[in-house]
C-alpha cells in the first residue's frame, strides 16, 4: 500500500513539474510577444551612454544630476550595455532575464509544487506583470528581490538569515527607495524579535544602500534623485492628488482583472490563523497602496501595482491550508483576466491600432496604456514597419563622442527619453517637466487647467537658458539667482571644494530655497516674461 502511495505521489510530482515547465514556457513566450520599450527607460540609457564615453553618470554632461530613480537597475544595465552597445537589446535581455528568474524562483520556493504552479498561473494572469516585464524599467529586478525577500522571511527550518534579509531589503531600496513601504513593517517586526547578534547582521545587510546614498551625496550633492523633487514636491494640493490616486485604482480594476484582486487576497491572508505570521507583509502591502494613493498614482496604467502584486503572489504560494484551493482560485483568476480584450496573452501585431488617435477621449484622467502608446514605435511583435528603437541607435552612432563646450547647444524639450538619448554630448536639454533639470525641479509645478500625473510643467525663469549656455548666473529673479548659485556649485563645482560642501548643506537643509516666490512660479501673471532658448 505504501508503495502504491509513493508511486502515485511520484507521478503527481512529475505532472506538476511538467505543468510548471509549461507555465514557465508560456510566460516566456508571452513576454517576448509583448516586448516593448518605454520612453522613460531611455532617460537612464542616456546616462549610461555618457558613462561609457567617460563623462560620468550624468545626463547633461556639464552637470552632475541623478535623473534615474533606480540606481541598482542602472548598475545592472551598465555592463550589459557595455557589451551590447544597444539600449533596446540591453533592456530586453535584462527585463526578460529577471522576469523569468522571478518565475523560476517563485516556483521553487513555494511551499509545494501545487502552490508553485498556482503562483505561475497568477503571474500569467496579471496584465501589469507582463506589460512591465520588458518595458526597460526596473520592475523585473524588484520582482526577483521581492520573491527572495519573502522566501527568506518566512523560512523556518532553518530560519532565514538576518544578514540575507537585510541585504535583500537594502537592494530593494537601492532599486527604488519607495519600496520602503513594502519592507518596513516586516523588517521592524523582525528587528524586535532578533537578539543583538541578529540585529547587527540585519543592519550590516543595509550597507549597499548606505554606500550608495553616500556616493549620491558626494557626487550629486543629494541622496535623493532629481525625480523626487520633480514629481513628489510639486506644490499640488493633496486632495487633488488623492482624487487622482483613486482614479489610478479605478483604472487598474477596469483594465486588469487580476492584479489588484490578488493583492487584496494577500492582504486578507493573515486572517487565516495558519498564516497569521504574515501580517507584517500584509501591512506592508497596505502601506504601499496608501502611498500610491497619496502621491496620485502614475500615468502608466498598472505600473505601481506590479511590485505589490508580485509580493502578494509570493505570500500566497506560502499558504498553509489546502493547496488545491489556491490552484483553483488562481485558475479562475486567469480565466477571468483573459476575458479582457487587451490581455497580453491575446496580443497581436495590430495591438492598440483601433485606439490610436483617441487617447484624450479614452484616457481623460491621463492614465494610459503606455505599452499601447509605444507599440508602433518600439514593439518586437509589430514588425511590419521599421522600428524606432533600431533607428535611435543609428542616429546616436552618428553623433560626436567628444564634448566641445564652445559648440554647446540648448534645446527645450518635454518627453526627453528617446529625444535625449540620440542627442550626443554637445546638446544640453532643458526639460520643461524638470525630471532632468535641477533648478526647475525645485520650483512648484504650474497650475494649469489640464495636467497629467507625473508630467508637471515648470515656468522657465528669465535668464536661465543663458545661464546654462555660458556658465554665468544671468537669472533675473534675485532670490532664485541665489538658489542657482548654490545649485551650480553643487552640480558643476569641484567635488571636494569647501564652497561646494557648504552649498550642499544649504541645499539639503532647504536654506537655498528660502524666499522663492512660489506663488509666482505656480501662477505667473500674464505679463511675466519666461526664459527662452537664445
Amino acid at each position: 500500500m505504501q508503495g502504491v502511495d509513493a508511486a502515485h505521489q511520484l507521478r503527481e510530482t512529475r505532472v506538476l513539474q511538467i505543468l510548471g515547465i509549461g507555465a514557465v514556457g508560456l510566460l516566456f513566450l508571452t513576454l517576448v510577444r509583448n516586448a516593448w520599450l518605454s520612453d522613460d527607460c531611455y532617460i537612464t540609457f542616456r546616462s549610461i551612454w555618457n558613462f561609457w564615453q567617460d563623462f560620468g553618470l550624468r545626463w547633461n554632461v556639464v552637470e552632475r544630476v541623478q535623473t534615474y530613480t533606480h540606481p541598482l537597475w542602472l548598475l545592472i544595465l551598465l555592463p550589459v550595455y557595455g557589451v551590447t552597445g544597444k539600449a533596446w537589446l540591453s533592456a530586453w535581455l535584462a527585463g526578460i532575464g529577471f522576469t523569468m528568474a522571478t518565475a523560476v524562483v517563485l516556483f521553487r520556493t513555494a511551499r509545494n509544487r501545487i502552490l508553485g504552479l498556482a503562483g505561475l498561473i497568477l503571474l500569467l494572469s496579471s496584465r501589469a506583470f507582463i506589460d512591465f516585464g520588458t518595458s526597460g524599467l526596473e520592475n523585473p529586478l524588484s520582482w526577483l528581490l521581492l520573491v527572495l525577500f519573502v522566501s527568506a522571511l518566512v523560512r523556518e527550518d532553518p530560519p532565514g538569515s538576518p544578514l540575507v534579509i537585510g541585504l535583500l531589503s537594502s537592494l530593494l531600496l537601492l532599486n527604488r527607495l519607495d519600496h520602503l513601504f513594502l519592507v518596513l513593517p516586516p523588517l521592524f517586526v523582525l528587528f524586535l524579535k532578533l537578539d543583538g547578534k541578529g540585529r547587527r547582521q540585519l543592519l550590516i545587510g543595509g550597507l549597499p544602500l548606505v554606500l550608495w546614498l553616500g556616493f549620491a551625496l558626494v557626487y550629486y550633492g543629494s541622496p535623493l534623485p532629481n525625480t523626487f523633487f520633480a514629481k513628489a514636491v510639486t506644490g499640488f494640493p493633496r486632495p487633488v492628488l488623492l482624487a487622482q490616486g483613486l482614479r489610478y485604482f479605478a483604472d487598474s480594476l477596469a483594465n486588469d482583472f487580476a492584479t489588484l484582486p490578488v493583492v487584496v487576497a494577500a492582504v486578507l491572508l493573515p486572517l487565516n490563523r495558519r498564516c497569521h505570521r504574515m501580517w507584517p507583509l500584509a501591512l506592508g502591502l497596505l502601506l504601499d497602496l496608501a502611498y500610491v494613493l497619496w502621491v496620485g498614482g502614475d500615468f502608466m496604467s498598472g505600473r505601481f501595482f506590479a511590485d505589490p502584486f508580485v509580493l502578494a503572489v509570493a505570500m500566497l504560494v506560502q499558504w498553509r491550508g489546502r493547496p488545491g484551493w489556491v490552484l483553483a482560485g488562481a485558475s479562475a483568476v486567469l480565466v477571468l483576466a483573459v476575458l479582457h480584450p487587451h490581455h497580453p496573452i491575446k496580443v497581436s501585431p495590430d495591438y492598440y491600432q483601433e485606439r490610436t488617435g483617441r487617447e484624450r477621449t479614452l484616457f481623460p484622467a491621463g492614465i494610459v496604456d503606455e505599452k499601447g502608446m509605444a507599440w508602433r514605435r518600439t514593439s518586437l511583435l509589430g514588425t511590419r514597419e521599421k522600428k524606432e528603437y533600431l533607428e535611435l541607435e543609428h542616429r546616436l552612432a552618428g553623433q560626436s563622442t567628444a564634448f566641445d563646450g564652445d559648440a554647446l547647444q540648448l534645446q527645450m524639450q518635454v518627453a526627453v527619453g528617446m529625444r535625449g538619448y540620440v542627442c550626443g554630448p554637445n546638446v544640453h536639454i532643458l526639460d520643461r517637466l524638470a525630471i532632468t533639470d535641477p533648478l526647475l525641479a525645485r520650483l512648484p509645478a504650474r497650475d494649469l487647467p489640464v495636467w497629467r500625473i507625473g508630467h508637471f510643467f515648470r515656468w522657465v525663469p528669465a535668464g536661465y537658458p543663458e545661464s546654462i549656455l555660458d556658465g554665468a548666473n544671468r537669472i533675473s529673479d534675485p532670490q532664485l539667482r541665489s538658489t542657482y548659485d548654490d545649485l551650480a556649485l553643487v552640480t558643476r563645482g569641484a567635488i571636494w571644494s569647501a564652497e561646494r560642501w557648504k552649498a550642499i548643506i544649504r541645499l539639503n537643509l532647504g536654506l537655498s530655497l528660502r524666499g522663492i516666490n512660489r506663488d509666482f512660479y505656480r501662477n505667473p501673471p500674464s505679463d511675466a516674461v519666461e526664459g527662452k532658448v537664445p
